[in-house]
């Protein structure tokens, strides 16, 4: 009886601990998704401005650089909403983000405002666009690794504690 007891007290209390590795790992994910998120729009703005490439060619080879990761199968699918829908960029961008954000840590509200502003003006006004969203994505990653830095050990703390208490009432 004792046995099982303890089986369990120690399973509890692995559990709880693997819970708060979760939530603290969802952090982490998080900054990256923004840092490569400010990659993507550097790669978009350099590929306007210095390779005259339109927007969908930008799209293709995007999804190309990251084939087998979340973002690829964003653009993807935003390729193929508007291949297939025949709808505008904006539109893609817009449902492809809604209907993958579950794969996401991070907030891509960014993404769809910038599918109102990309293809619809020249050159020039694009890159500036850019640069301002690239700002934006600055702010969000200082933002993130700030309460990243508060709430990861607390997490992690939070569930060995719980775990623990767990196994106290249990006993």
């Amino acid at each position: 009886m004792y046995i099982i007891k303890i089986m369990l007290c120690l399973g509890i209390l692995e559990i709880s601990t693997y819970l708060g590795m979760v939530f603290s790992k969802k952090l982490d994910n998080r900054v990256k998704e923004y840092t490569e998120l400010q990659n993507i729009l550097i790669y978009i703005k350099t590929s306007i401005e210095y390779l005259g490439l339109d927007i969908i060619q930008i799209f293709e080879e995007l999804y190309g650089k990251y084939k087998n990761m979340n973002f690829g199968i964003l653009f993807k699918n935003i390729l193929d909403e508007i291949r297939m829908n025949n709808i505008s960029l904006k539109e893609g961008i817009e449902k492809s983000v809604d209907k993958y954000a579950f794969m996401f840590s991070a907030n891509l509200d960014i993404l769809k405002e910038l599918g109102n502003n990309l293809g619809k003006s020249d050159t020039i006004t694009q890159i500036n666009n850019l640069c301002l969203y690239e700002e934006r994505l600055k702010e969000k990653i200082a933002e993130a690794t700030e309460n990243k830095k508060k709430k990861e050990k607390m997490y992690k703390s939070l569930g060995i504690i719980c775990g623990i208490m767990l196994v106290i009432v249990l006993i």
